[in-house]
């Protein structure tokens, strides 16, 4: 009998910690890890020295999108650059439902637990910001602060006003665009569709090849996009977040993303405003020195 219940014991232990009992079916690049979290190995790259920095993508990104952040920061930060469910270096296809906003955000609790290294200082970039967001306020004792650039909006954290249901309803068409190239087969006109609707006409012509790289790469995780921006949040949920705060925008990005850090900011106890120069939505792509000087100069405060 006692071997039975420590035979009991064992399994359940190992079905709640070691959670991705089904082998991937992807190889890691070299220098990536993985961590199991709600039976999925989430990707990450590690770089540094110091309190830690976990950073988070957006639509269409993995931990590739943060090199140019990463490799500066890390001088002084034990930086953390993890890959969402289904990016990159998963080769998805849209196909299932379990890529939402509330999955990202409790994968990504459960991750930040699972590394051990206490409150965390985290970043997240557009529907990454969201997710940051949403994780956050669930999980404050898990923060040393947040900076939260260009997150992607809530339907009813945003101000009604014309002008910004008019600004949703461009973000939907954009949206739709994407989707409709990627679905006949057009993965770069899809990719293309998105970044030059928010980072500006000629941004994908604009950027590196590497950066293109990502974006073909996670072209279908865009379909997550879909009902995230329905889920309840309200300023009571905002406030939940009781460590310091960064609000990081282009002085070009669209002006949805505004309106976004309008609704949020009243609702934060200690929160920070800055915006990127000749930058729009992809601030730290298209003025990485800027950038990781405000992030920089942030975290040494805090």
């Amino acid at each position: 009998m006692r071997w039975a219940l420590l035979l009991m014991t064992l399994v359940t232990a190992c079905l709640t910690s070691c959670q991705s009992l089904a082998p991937r079916s992807w190889d890691l690049p070299p220098g990536v890890k993985v961590l199991p979290v709600n039976g999925y190995d989430m990707a990450y790259v590690e770089r540094g020295q110091g309190a830690p920095l976990v950073l988070v993508h957006g639509t269409l990104g993995d931990f590739r999108t943060w090199d140019q952040v990463t490799s500066s920061l890390s001088d002084k930060y034990h930086t953390i650059s993890v890959s969402l469910r289904h990016a990159y270096p998963e080769h998805w296809d849209g196909r299932g439902d379990d890529g939402s906003l509330s999955q990202h955000a409790s994968d990504l609790a459960v991750f930040i637990r699972a590394l051990g290294l206490g409150p965390v200082h985290l970043l997240g970039h557009s529907r990454g910001g969201t997710v940051v967001l949403f994780t956050a306020s669930a999980h404050p004792e898990l923060m040393r602060s947040v900076i939260l650039a260009d997150p992607a909006p809530l339907m009813n954290m945003l101000p009604k006003r014309p002008e910004v249901q008019a600004a949703m309803d461009q973000r939907t068409v954009l949206i739709q665009s994407m989707l409709e190239h990627f679905r006949k087969g057009d993965v770069d006109g899809g990719a293309a569709t998105w970044i030059n609707g928010i980072s500006g006409p000629g941004a994908w012509d604009a950027a590196s090849e590497g950066a293109r790289t990502v974006w073909r790469a996670n072209a279908w995780t865009a379909k997550t996009l879909y009902g995230d921006d329905r889920l309840p949040f309200a300023c009571a949920d905002a406030a939940k977040i009781k460590v310091p705060v960064l609000l990081v925008t282009g002085d070009k990005s669209p002006p949805i993303y505004g309106y976004v850090q309008e609704s949020l900011r009243p609702c934060l106890e200690r929160v920070t405003s800055v915006a990127i120069p000749n930058a729009g939505h992809g601030m730290f792509r298209a003025n990485p020195q800027v950038f990781n000087e405000r992030i920089g100069e942030f975290l040494a405060e805090h």
